[in-house]
């Protein structure tokens, strides 16, 4: 009485291969999520502990010349013609150059930014993240001794998942630590 259509109702064959037809594309999409997630954990991890280091050789000051008294040891400072400084010495390249030699097998060292900024105090770098225009501190400066140093790294994070699904680019990793300068 059902005819052909009432047969293909009973039958069950092929139904396994329509359900996983059906659950693949989500299955797989849920794979490469935890993969990528697992990547961008990764890679936010390594930035974090280069920049930690970095801070750790920045705060311990390691003067190599009798200038200690200045934020550019031995006179090696080079300054534009409106007297800011462009070039900020040993301390800073050696902080620089740690952070990028720890990080240059998993980031590109022509996309990875990297900052510090030197406050005299932590009243002070309070007062300059709740926005006060008052506090500010001193960009791309390791410090002095007993100054609190903010170091941010950033790397543009290339998600390739958002890219398949065309959500745009993806995101940013950063990483902040903030030290004070020991006395050297």
């Amino acid at each position: 009485m059902l005819g052909k259509f009432g047969q293909c109702l009973k039958c069950w064959r092929g139904n396994t291969a329509i359900e996983f037809a059906i659950v693949l594309p989500i299955l797989v999409l849920f794979i490469f999520g935890t993969i990528e997630f697992g990547f961008i954990i990764f890679e936010s991890a390594t930035l974090q502990g280069a920049l930690s280091t970095a801070a750790r050789e920045g705060k311990t000051g390691y003067p190599d010349t009798a200038d200690q008294g200045s934020q550019c040891f031995g006179g090696t400072c080079q300054y534009d013609s409106n007297g800011n400084i462009i070039n900020y010495g040993p301390r800073w390249l050696k902080v620089r150059s740690l952070l990028y030699s720890l990080t240059r097998t998993l980031f590109d060292p022509e996309k990875l930014t990297f900052t510090a900024t030197a406050y005299p105090d932590f009243s002070t770098l309070e007062r300059a993240m709740a926005g006060d225009p008052t506090a500010q501190g001193v960009g791309n400066d390791v410090g002095m001794a007993g100054q609190v140093v903010v170091y941010t790294a950033a790397y543009p994070a290339p998600i390739l998942l958002n890219r398949m699904l065309g959500l745009g680019p993806g995101g940013t990793i950063m990483a902040h630590n903030i030290v004070r300068n020991e006395g050297f």
